[in-house]
């Protein structure tokens, strides 16, 4: 029983530095190359739609 909790533990440990390693790799793909495909990650689409709900910047004069 041991042995076996061990094991998982290694492997979700080794998982979640995957996961780290790619997501920074990742990142910096998308800053590197505007056009390659990844550039497009969960930040960027955060961002734009940040840009949409954002209010315009040209306000009526008083």
């Amino acid at each position: 029983m041991n042995r076996k909790f061990k094991n998982l533990s290694v492997l979700v440990i080794l998982l979640i530095f995957g996961v780290t390693v790619w997501a920074t790799l990742q990142r910096n793909w998308a800053k590197n190359s505007k056009f390659h495909p990844s550039s497009i990650t969960i930040e960027r689409i955060g961002e734009l739609q940040q840009v949409k709900q954002e209010p315009p910047t040209i306000l009526p004069s008083r």
